[in-house]
């Protein structure tokens, strides 16, 4: 038999939430969150960051990224309490030019999904583990966007989120996961290191894909095999084996 074929699993979620009501497709519940980091620790997995990502053999064993989109104030409550039981990190890709030091949305709306304020979010960029990602400035579609707009969204982001955590912003998550040739080409232009799309590459450091969690997760759902991950992960091969 051949070498299995290798990966390394990159999550994307979004709002984490105690309780998720009905027709609430966006929300992912925090008791399966936990099941989920439950099962890659009695494995011993441990996470890595995407700047440890790029700088790696594309393929690490017993590793795990797992990313948050947009920037949900419930980060804090609910996702790390449970990253930081389990000794995990994670990387949060968040949109300061709609909510982060924007009074206007002051905590977004309330409710299950409300997105961060200023403090919110500096606390938690702040925490064990946390690396920090820009999701544009405004979480326009990049595609749809001119060249000298998509250049304002990957720059003044970088340097806001800079600004607001004194680190290098080096990785950005393309809004709705759409890319383009023309959009990888910016990305390289603002002094990105690496981005992060839906479940499409290039397979470039520019375009890594990642892969919805399974939902409901519990344990009769085997996410490996003994030779590399089941089909529910296929979509994160990397190509650049």
């Amino acid at each position: 038999m051949g070498d299995p074929v290798r990966y390394t699993p990159i999550f994307c979620f979004h709002s984490v939430v105690e309780n998720v009501a009905p027709g609430d497709g966006f929300g992912y519940p925090a008791a399966g969150f936990e099941r989920l980091l439950d099962w890659f620790s009695r494995r011993e997995y441990r996470t890595m960051t995407l700047d440890e990502y790029s700088a790696s053999p594309r393929f690490s064993p017993k590793r795990v990224i797992f990313t948050f989109d947009d920037g949900y104030s419930n980060f804090n409550t609910v996702v790390s309490p449970l990253l930081e039981k389990h000794g995990f990190g994670a990387t949060l890709y968040t949109y300061p030019g709609f909510h982060v030091g924007d009074e206007r949305s002051s905590g977004a709306a309330g409710g299950p999904h409300a997105l961060f304020t200023k403090e919110e979010f500096v606390e938690a960029a702040s925490r064990p583990g946390v690396e920090v990602g820009a999701h544009g400035l405004s979480h326009e579609n990049f595609t749809e966007l001119d060249a000298e707009e998509l250049d304002a969204e990957l720059a003044e982001s970088k340097k806001i989120l800079e600004d607001l955590t004194g680190r290098e912003i080096r990785t950005v998550a393309y809004p709705r996961g759409r890319f383009n040739s023309r959009c990888v080409k910016a990305v390289v232009k603002a002094g990105y290191s690496t981005a992060v799309s839906g479940d499409s590459s290039d397979g470039s450091l520019f375009s890594i894909p990642r892969i919805a969690p399974p939902l409901p997760f519990s344990e009769g759902k085997t996410l490996f095999k003994a030779s590399g991950l089941s089909p529910f992960a296929r979509k994160i091969r990397t190509k650049n084996t």
